[in-house]
């Protein structure tokens, strides 16, 4: 349930309010699978490690924090495993490198 959103040469991850630029996020995902077997609506919270994630250390940063909201390709259901890749596709449509942690 989570990924790691990496910064790239087009798309730096900034913390809220500042200058301050970091390399990479661990972001944690939640996601709801509508009722017509169809959608995903997929959100992201950003920390700056698991371990941060642990404490309950939530970063703020310039990546958009609204939710992604997917629809499946023929064949595919509404679970973890889609909702990971429709994140992780989200994220780098807006620039930055994504991997799905496991």
């Amino acid at each position: 349930m989570s990924l790691t959103i990496k910064s790239t040469e087009e798309k730096s991850i900034k913390i809220a309010g500042t200058e301050f630029t970091l390399e990479s996020v661990y972001g944690r995902l939640e996601f709801a699978a509508r009722a017509n077997g169809l959608t995903l609506e997929i959100a992201t919270a950003t920390y700056v490690s698991k371990e941060t994630y642990q404490e309950g250390m939530l970063l703020y940063t310039d990546i958009p924090s609204g939710n992604i909201v997917a629809t499946l390709e023929e064949g595919e259901i509404q679970s973890l495993e889609t909702a990971e890749k429709y994140a992780k596709l989200g994220f780098e449509q807006l620039g930055y490198e994504v991997l799905i942690n496991a």
